[in-house]
């Protein structure tokens, strides 16, 4: 059986502006004064030692109507992703899909020794055995796109239990983990060690679920000063957990994980029930994968002996296996959510995956970038210097990043300028005022705003970030970036979003007047 999940591959079907054919009214020349207002907003908003780039191209004639130290290098934060999704759209290619599979290895007669290996215990012990094979996806039990399609993530993990139960066996040797398809480094390490639990640094894996975090509800008790009920998804018996939250007067309910651990700590205050749980990254997520399905399966009375991670000397071969249930996520959908929802695991899977598919070895943040500098210097080093460009890892959380505002533009050129990849791309942007990270943004301009948002809280070097198209209700297009870095307390991210959107609503008023 088989389940397909993401959006479909229909160019040019979610992005108004590369449907619509210019019409034959004439614009007038940006304003002269149009970079002169814009330095007098970033002067006016006495933004102290910020950095500032900004860049703005009509990208019917070429031609910059907004240069403000363009060429310098600066943190992207997640505008990082728009240079990922571009790499990847390019190199994995538009028809191109994630799959898990969920196999059986069927039983044999054979004895094994007791020395024998994982691969040779599968083939011979008189117990059938299953295996997960991952190939990277990183939206396999994603609440989102399942959403779309209809699903649940108990649908999910309820579809895979029918296909084990209708083998007929109730007993299990071995659950087999098949994430060798990446490297086992699972974390970057430019990531901030003390938020590894946040769900922004989820780890990445070849076999990945539900976002690689477990979600938290607390529900306060009828009386202050006891312990809060805590529902856990996913969860599975042995799983380490205290609670030493109370029921109070205030809600400050707070979770610890320390590093390299699956043991959960929830700390502080419930007043209130949540009506969305906390997420909480998990350590592992094959592991954690393999042991929750482990034990689903037992409260259907199937026994799984153990559990174990697959080595790559102990790979069973696919002719061996019976496929019970294959995932297909389309490279679409995961770039809807890396864009949109600025999704940072989901960016890694791409990276990671794109290493894999250039050097044939597991995908790594070293490969992957390579893949991704490649790209860069195949579409765009005959326009613009690439020295200056620096990738760590795929979804802008590294503080290491580099890129300028003119890099960005021309990625969001040559994506515009394709007319296969480019409405794939424009349609996972988040579209300012109706969707994604943008929705409350930008709502009252006369143009559309497509595009990404990007913050990192590096204490060394704050960023935040915003690129994308502006399209006027004609259709004509541009590019924009601006990166904004190194903004310190009390200057807030929200106040450097004021000041972006000033900006593109000056850009606004300048590029809605037309000739009649």
């Amino acid at each position: 059986m088989k389940l397909n999940i993401g959006r479909a591959l229909r160019p040019g079907a979610s992005w108004r502006v590369l449907v619509l054919t210019l019409t034959a009214l004439l614009a007038l020349p940006a304003d002269a004064g149009l970079e002169t207002d814009i330095q007098q907003i970033l002067s006016g908003a006495a933004l102290g030692k910020t950095r500032t780039a900004v860049l703005l191209v009509d990208l019917t004639t070429g031609e910059p109507l907004v240069e403000l130290d363009a060429d310098n290098p600066m943190v992207p934060a997640s505008n990082m992703k728009l240079i990922t999704t571009a790499a990847a759209l390019t190199r994995l290619g538009p028809d191109f899909k994630f799959s898990t599979r969920l196999s059986l290895i069927p039983p044999t007669e054979t004895e094994a020794p007791a020395s024998a290996s994982a691969r040779d215990l599968a083939k011979t012990a008189t117990l059938p055995s299953l295996l997960i094979r991952g190939e990277g996806d990183p939206a396999f039990g994603d609440p989102v796109l399942l959403a779309q399609a209809g699903f649940e993530v108990d649908d999910l993990i309820d579809i895979w239990i029918k296909a084990i139960v209708d083998t007929g066996h109730t007993r299990f040797d071995q659950l087999l983990l098949d994430d060798l398809i990446f490297d086992a480094v699972r974390v970057h390490p430019d990531w901030p060690a003390d938020q590894l639990h946040y769900y922004y640094c989820a780890q990445i894996g070849a076999i990945n679920f539900h976002e690689n975090v477990m979600a938290v509800l607390p529900v306060p008790s009828d009386a202050v000063g006891q312990s809060p009920i805590v529902q856990l998804f996913p969860y599975y018996t042995g799983l380490p957990t205290q609670n030493r939250a109370t029921t109070g007067n205030v809600d400050d309910f707070r979770i610890q994980r320390p590093n390299g651990t699956n043991r959960f700590v929830f700390l502080g205050s419930v007043r209130n029930r949540r009506s969305e749980p906390y997420r909480v990254t998990v350590d592992d997520p094959a592991m954690f994968l393999g042991k929750f399905l482990q034990y689903k399966l037992k409260q259907v009375g199937i026994r799984v002996n153990r559990v174990v991670r697959v080595k790559p000397s102990d790979r069973v071969p696919e002719q061996d296996t019976e496929i019970l249930h294959q995932l297909n996520t389309t490279l679409a959908g995961v770039i809807d959510r890396t864009n949109q929802d600025s999704q940072n695991m989901f960016a890694e899977a791409l990276l990671k995956r794109m290493g894999h598919e250039l050097t044939g070895e597991p995908g790594s943040f070293r490969n992957g970038a390579s893949a991704v500098r490649l790209y860069l210097r195949d579409k765009l080093a005959s326009r613009v210097g690439l020295t200056a460009v620096r990738v760590s890892d795929g979804s802008g959380l590294s503080p290491n990043n580099r890129a300028t505002a003119r890099v960005l533009v021309e990625v969001l050129s040559a994506m515009r300028q394709d007319d296969t990849l480019g409405p794939i791309f424009a349609a996972s942007l988040s579209h300012a005022g109706h969707n994604g990270t943008l929705r409350q943004r930008l709502r009252d301009l006369r143009a559309d705003v497509y595009g990404k948002s990007g913050y990192l809280g590096a204490s060394a070097n704050y960023a935040s970030t915003l690129s994308g198209y502006i399209v006027r209700p004609d259709g004509r297009t541009y590019a924009f970036a601006m990166l904004f870095n190194g903004f310190q307390p009390p200057i807030t991210s929200t106040r450097i979003k004021q000041v972006q959107d000033q900006i593109l609503t000056k850009i606004d008023e300048s590029i809605s007047r037309v000739r009649n």
